[in-house]
């Protein structure tokens, strides 16, 4: 049974005093609940909405952490690949080092090849005139 304070003989007393009556407070007092039954249904209603927006947050937030953390774990898998490509680079570019040093070699090699040919054609020149030489000598010897 809801409380009726203007039953009450303070009540009354004010009601007389300022001229109300029962029924006048009735209509305040019927008012007074129909308002406070909107305001109860309109805060149920922003609390239902909060909680709404709250759970949906809480969703996109654990979805936004499973995006992180395999964002994470690619950007590890991409930083270990750079890696192992960087070493397989250096590797390769110490080989190509060491192949354009054998290729100068070759080419200064290849550069003084003619020069050395003419000096061993000379040396060869100079053996056989020296053994054509010893070779007459022996021959004038024998005679």
């Amino acid at each position: 049974q809801p409380l009726r304070p203007w039953r009450s003989p303070a009540w009354a007393r004010m009601a007389h005093l300022g001229g109300m009556n029962g029924p006048k407070l009735a209509d305040l007092n019927a008012a007074l609940n129909r308002a406070k039954g909107k305001f109860d249904k309109w805060a149920h209603d922003r609390m239902d909405a909060v909680d709404a927006l709250k759970q949906k947050h809480d969703a996109e937030m654990m979805k936004a952490s499973a995006e992180m953390e395999q964002l994470k774990e690619k950007d590890q898998s991409l930083s270990d690949r750079v890696a192992e490509l960087n070493s397989a680079l250096q590797m390769e570019n110490r080989e190509a080092q060491k192949l354009l040093g054998e290729l100068e070699q070759v080419k200064e090699n290849s550069s003084s090849l003619p020069s050395k040919l003419e000096e061993l054609k000379r040396e060869v020149a100079a053996k056989n005139e020296k053994l054509s030489d010893q070779e007459k000598e022996c021959k004038r010897n024998l005679e």
